[in-house]
């Protein structure tokens, strides 16, 4: 009955069936001819019928194709040789994982996209130590805002899947404040059943180039030891905390890594540690039962992204290298193999404005990281000198896949 619908009135592919059907018949009656004539060849009559034949199929065939791409690309015909190279290209991409949180990660998340569709980002969602919303009040799911974040960065369409999610509902209405993005998200997972299920339904209704990740299934909260002994529950009220953090670890401490974080782990060509704040959207990631002896088994090239400025109350008066010492006494030493470092001025103003939020210019101390046994590279990589101050996105991704090829290379190299 399927097959009977192709030709229902208004289809507009009847004609084009019949023409494909026509040449076909054709073809093979011109061949059958040519068998059957003396010594195998074809006749003036022959030919013409043949040559009929192959038209017929070839323009039958087109048209088919190009109906079908008027239903689910219209406008975009003359894209479609574009659109086919591309995902192609992007499908043989290198195989990612990228780690983090906050602006940092999804900036990278949005250049790494680019150029393959490999990519999984991993997202800790973690207990903030504060109800962040009226949604999250009323529902069971934990904060959504790291993989709100996330799927809006690996969007093909981000820039309206970003405004759709960022949508706040106005004032005078039942949905006044609330955020469209989390509503999706925990619609979504009201459907599902679980959060995890919402988050992988979620990524594909998005269509979204690679996948998101939750890197724990379990209820977590972020704990932070200090350097007077103090402790701290709850990301929020560490950010808010001034007491130098020693040491940060997870509650409960049994928490185990997805499956999908630990079988994108094992498949990695590259796992790149993102920019972000170290012990409140990085380490978290880090800290997941099954990451810390997936990391260390690791044959993938490791690329640690640099913070370009200091977190308030988190890493102040860190250096590079202070960083990587977080990360070495969290996870282990020599964990890194290139550390990603920004080469340009961060003009005055910039400097100025972070200065009022207890923030500075982290020192670039390359002696530092070379004991942690990695490699320094040094690039232009801010993306501009006004405002806040933020990576390029796509020129990290170059140097990100630069890194990759050469690492490849080099293993070849070595055998």
């Amino acid at each position: 009955m399927k097959l009977l619908k192709w030709f229902y009135p208004g289809m507009k592919i009847k004609r084009w069936i019949a023409l494909t059907v026509f040449g076909t018949t054709m073809l093979s009656m011109g061949f059958v001819i040519i068998i059957s004539e003396e010594q195998g060849q074809a006749s003036l009559g022959t030919s013409i019928v043949i040559i009929i034949g192959i038209i017929a199929l070839i323009t039958g065939v087109k048209r088919i194709i190009n109906s079908l791409i008027t239903i689910f690309l219209p406008e975009r015909e003359k894209d479609l040789v574009d659109i086919v190279y591309k995902k192609r290209q992007l499908e043989k991409g290198p195989r990612i994982v990228a780690i983090g949180g906050g602006v940092g990660f999804t900036t990278v998340l949005r250049g790494l996209k680019e150029y393959t569709n490999n990519i999984t980002a991993v997202v800790t969602v973690i207990d903030e130590g504060r109800v962040s919303s009226r949604m999250q009040a009323q529902s069971d799911i934990p904060p959504p805002a790291g993989v709100r974040e996330s799927l809006i960065a690996l969007a093909d369409a981000e820039l309206v899947v970003g405004n759709l999610f960022h949508y706040r509902f106005k004032k005078g209405t039942e949905l006044w404040g609330y955020n469209f993005g989390d509503l999706f998200l925990t619609a979504m997972s009201g459907v599902m059943g679980d959060f995890d299920r919402a988050v992988k339904e979620s990524s594909r209704v998005l269509a979204i180039r690679g996948q998101v990740a939750l890197s724990t299934l379990a209820k977590v909260s972020l704990i932070a030891h200090h350097a007077d002994g103090a402790e701290t529950i709850g990301k929020e009220n560490i950010l808010n905390s001034t007491n130098p953090i020693k040491r940060v670890y997870l509650r409960p401490q049994s928490a185990k890594a997805t499956q999908e974080v630990v079988s994108a782990l094992l498949k990695a060509e590259a796992i790149v540690f993102c920019p972000g704040s170290l012990y409140t959207e990085l380490m978290p990631a880090l800290l997941v039962g099954g990451v810390k002896e997936e990391l260390l088994n690791s044959k993938a090239v490791k690329i640690y992204i640099a913070n370009i400025m200091t977190k308030s109350g988190e890493t102040d008066n860190y250096k590079t290298s202070d960083h990587l010492k977080g990360i070495a006494e969290h996870v282990g030493q020599n964990l890194v193999n290139y550390c990603i470092v920004n080469r340009n001025r961060i003009s005055a103003e910039q400097v100025k404005r972070y200065e009022q939020e207890g923030a500075e210019v982290v020192p670039v101390d390359k002696e530092g990281l070379t004991k942690f046994g990695c490699k320094v590279i040094e690039e232009s990589i801010i993306d501009k000198t006004s405002g806040p101050v933020r990576h390029n996105p796509l020129k990290l991704a170059e140097i990100i896949l630069n890194l990759i090829s050469e690492s490849k290379k080099a293993k070849v190299h070595s055998k």
